[in-house]
């Protein structure tokens, strides 16, 4: 038999597909695995959530590096400029003079400290344990506000002064009246860092409570470092109410005093205050070394 003659027998076998049309058994058999893939959402669920996690966690590095090669690179920046040097070398100077005056201050009122008074809201109020809040909540927004300065170096001048003169101000209303703490003044555990800045008659006005709140009107710009910084001192003045360590008017008082120490402070260090007002409003869109140069130029 010639291959002309087989060759029908081999076209009849084979059978015949329309253009444009899926082969039904071909079609059926790709359906099961479809199936299975909208059945089995509990398996598969897990799979896709972990292989989501697993892609989370190099952009989370990826982004922590970006984050620190740019803080970095501002560091470098900023301190290779001479002026920019000079003013946190002021500043820390400042800052360690303030805490000298501040500790001669607390030590003279504690000398001297009077009789206590009574007072309106704290006869009021019961007395709480407040050492968590007062003592480690203190360290803890200390190592925040040093993440912040580590983080953006252009802030780091104006905050060592601002908060030197924050200091000053307070030791001088410090050493003008000597009232004595409260009756029913909460007992605090004893640590000696915290008793080296604090003392017995140094009441007027709260610490712990200007002190978060001049950070909060400094970083105003930001509204996250402003909610976080001013709720800490809207606690630590309930704090130190409810644990009876200062008076209702040292707590009230130093909310405006505060506010008048920040406004000076924009007046006395305009440049340091200009540097970090353009830190909080643009970030670091604006090259750190062409920034303080011009700040240093201004000077």
């Amino acid at each position: 038999m010639s291959v002309a003659s087989m060759e029908p027998d081999v076209q009849h076998q084979r059978p015949r597909v329309r253009p444009g049309r899926t082969d039904e058994a071909t079609r059926a058999s790709r359906e099961p695995s479809r199936s299975t893939c909208g059945q089995d959402n509990g398996q598969l669920g897990s799979v896709s959530d972990g292989s989501k996690a697993r892609a989370s966690a190099p952009g989370l590095a990826v982004a922590w590096g970006r984050f620190l090669r740019a803080t970095l690179a501002e560091h470098i920046g900023c301190w290779r400029e001479g002026a920019f040097r000079v003013s946190v070398l002021q500043g820390i100077f400042v800052l360690i003079a303030s805490l000298v005056i501040n500790y001669v201050a607390g030590t003279y009122a504690s000398l001297h400290v009077g009789h206590p008074v009574r007072d309106v809201l704290l006869d009021r109020m019961p007395t709480l344990p407040v050492d968590v809040i007062f003592v480690d909540g203190a360290f803890l927004l200390w190592a925040f506000v040093l993440t912040i300065l580590l983080s953006a170096p252009r802030t780091i001048p104006f905050v060592l002064k601002a908060l030197s003169l924050f200091i000053v101000i307070r030791s001088f209303f410090v050493v003008l009246t000597h009232i004595g703490p409260p009756v029913d003044e909460a007992v605090l555990d004893p640590n000696r860092i915290m008793d080296t800045f604090t003392f017995a008659g140094d009441l007027f006005f709260s610490g712990h409570t200007g002190f978060p709140f001049l950070l909060s009107l400094i970083f105003w710009e930001n509204k996250t470092l402003r909610c976080i910084l001013f709720g800490s001192s809207v606690v630590f003045a309930l704090a130190v109410l409810f644990g009876h360590l200062h008076y209702s008017i040292d707590v009230f008082a130093a909310f405006f005093i505060t506010d008048s120490i920040f406004r000076i402070a924009q007046r006395m260090f305009p440049k340091e205050y200009e540097m970090l007002s353009r830190r909080m409003r643009f970030g670091r869109t604006r090259s750190p070394r062409r920034l303080v140069g011009s700040w240093a130029r201004a000077q």
